[in-house]
């Protein structure tokens, strides 16, 4: 100290803050220390030191089932239960997809009051019949001035398309021909020639 004072005081200080910061730990480890002694040593006179058990969760209590009873007698009681029963039949069934007889009815009477348009026939649109050709493989009917052969169809268009009537070619005979429409068969025939009066002379006494 005496040769060099300046490194002894510096020494000093670094002890002293040293010190500063270890005392408290110090003093804490010797009172934890402490502390654990006087719990092993209180004990009363003639008694022993009883060791605790270490703790363990009590384990759950198991809850006994209940016994199932057997499917026979599950059965029965299924059986004897009035709510398990089936529903009577109904009285009346009807089908739901199936009008009722009224509207049925009803229907019927409408299309009965509706009006039926009136069935056209060749002669009834103006169809006349002027002449046929009957060969071995082709027979032409000439009508209303245009010719068809067998199976063809004539359409009839008059009054600006109000009148509309569609027949079918369906044999062609000597001097007439024979057509259908809507299911119905209509006969077309050569009109006869008119018969013309004969031409006498009269003489002088108007004989």
């Amino acid at each position: 100290m005496t040769a060099n004072p300046k490194k002894a005081v510096i020494l000093g200080l670094m002890v002293v803050v040293a010190i500063y910061f270890w005392a408290p730990l110090i003093w804490k480890w010797t009172a934890k220390d402490n502390a654990v002694a006087n719990v092993n040593t209180v004990t009363p006179k003639g008694a022993q030191p009883v060791a605790t058990p270490p703790t363990k969760e009590a384990a759950p209590k198991e809850v006994p089932r209940p016994k199932c009873p057997p499917w026979q007698q599950i059965v029965q009681w299924i059986q004897s239960d009035s709510r398990t029963a089936p529903a009577p039949p109904l009285s009346t069934t009807r089908d739901p997809f199936q009008k009722p007889k009224s509207a049925v009815a009803e229907t019927k009477v409408e299309e009965e009051a509706r009006p039926q348009p009136p069935v056209l026939t060749p002669a009834g649109v103006g169809m006349v019949l002027t002449g046929t050709i009957i060969g071995p493989q082709l027979r032409i009917a000439r009508i209303s001035g245009k010719s068809y052969h067998e199976g063809q169809t004539i359409e009839i268009v008059k009054e600006k398309g109000k009148l509309h009537a569609t027949f079918t070619l369906l044999e062609v005979h000597d001097r007439r021909a024979v057509l259908e429409s809507q299911g119905e068969r209509f006969e077309l025939a050569i009109p006869e020639p008119s018969k013309s009066g004969k031409m006498e002379l009269l003489g002088s006494n108007g004989r």
